[in-house]
């Protein structure tokens, strides 16, 4: 964050009740560097509380999320902030590197080629963003719209970030691309929450960050065909979570209210999963699942949770 146009960046540490040295490196900054870093110090609120704190004290045009355990590639961020005082878009889209903590990078996400430096108006920008690997390290919103929106994260569990990547596209209408890499994402931490099997033990959250956006959905009365997406994409991971990967009685009964739910509120969705296709194989698990009297722990599915615990033995 350390670059040569730092005149134009407004740095917010969010400190989310750390019990470690963060609070004290981020003063040594902020010391350092008045007017441009910044120090909330704050009881743990987990990461939604982290994004509404920090959404309600920036002062720049533009508001980038950077997470505590990633980093940004420090001269195409530099150009990147350059860049972003030249523009005027609702959202601004960059590259993103998967890295491990060596910095090796084992995937690179990259929007489209031969389309950077231009801006996009709705009308082509949503179909570019239909893709299952786009997600909020690429993302750079205009903050002016995310307080028209009055926008909150839920506070207090994880995986709110997928709020972040739809809630604020409802208010998208132009687009520009940066085609460089800025975001560096790190994945294979040990306690990180974005395994599947974490999923499986964060089941509670993966269902509430499921009903608000089928509340907010409704709210937003939109046909904007990348809310569409990304709403199946949300409702085809929780039912894989409570299925798949959480089968006990409990979960299931919990799975069966927010299915008839769904069938109520939004009936085109809810008919919509029913062609969806378990990790690439043509079975249906959604479908079957509605049509056997919606049993969860069926031998069938005890067959296949068998068989992926086979499977992720021989891939590792």
């Amino acid at each position: 964050l350390i670059i040569s146009s730092i005149d134009l960046i407004d740095v917010i540490i969010v400190n989310d009740g750390s019990k470690d040295s963060t609070s004290e490196i981020a003063h040594k900054y902020s010391d350092k560097y008045p007017d441009t870093f910044r120090v909330i110090d704050k009881q743990n609120g987990n990461y939604g509380s982290c994004i509404n704190a920090g959404i309600k004290e920036a002062r720049g045009k533009y508001v980038k999320i950077l997470d505590a355990d990633d980093y940004f590639d420090t001269s195409n961020f530099n150009d990147f902030v350059v860049r972003l005082s030249e523009i005027d878009c609702d959202l601004v889209v960059s590259d993103y590197d998967m890295v491990d903590s060596t910095d090796c990078v084992s995937f690179s996400w990259k929007l489209k080629e031969g389309i950077d430096g231009k801006t996009y108006t709705n009308d082509v920008l949503f179909s570019m963003l239909c893709s299952g690997t786009f997600q909020m390290h690429a993302v750079t919103y205009k903050v002016s719209n995310i307080r028209k929106l009055n926008y909150q994260q839920l506070e207090g569990i994880s995986y709110t970030d997928q709020q972040w990547m739809f809630v604020p596209m409802s208010v998208v209408n132009t687009m520009y691309y940066f085609n460089k890499v800025v975001y560096k994402y790190l994945v294979g931490r040990e306690g990180q929450t974005v395994s599947s099997d974490a999923y499986a033990r964060n089941s509670g959250a993966v269902m509430t960050i499921s009903n608000k956006m089928v509340n907010d959905y409704r709210l937003l009365n939109t046909n904007n065909p990348y809310l569409s997406f990304r709403m199946i994409r949300q409702l085809e991971l929780l039912y894989y979570v409570f299925l798949i990967k959480k089968s006990d009685n409990e979960a299931i009964a919990g799975l069966r209210q927010f299915d008839d739910r769904l069938k109520d509120v939004l009936p085109d969705f809810y008919e919509r999963l029913n062609d969806t296709i378990l990790l690439g194989y043509p079975f249906r698990y959604i479908n079957y699942w509605r049509r056997k009297k919606r049993i969860g722990n069926s031998l069938v599915f005890k067959a296949i949770r068998k068989a992926l615990k086979i499977r992720k033995k021989y891939i590792r």
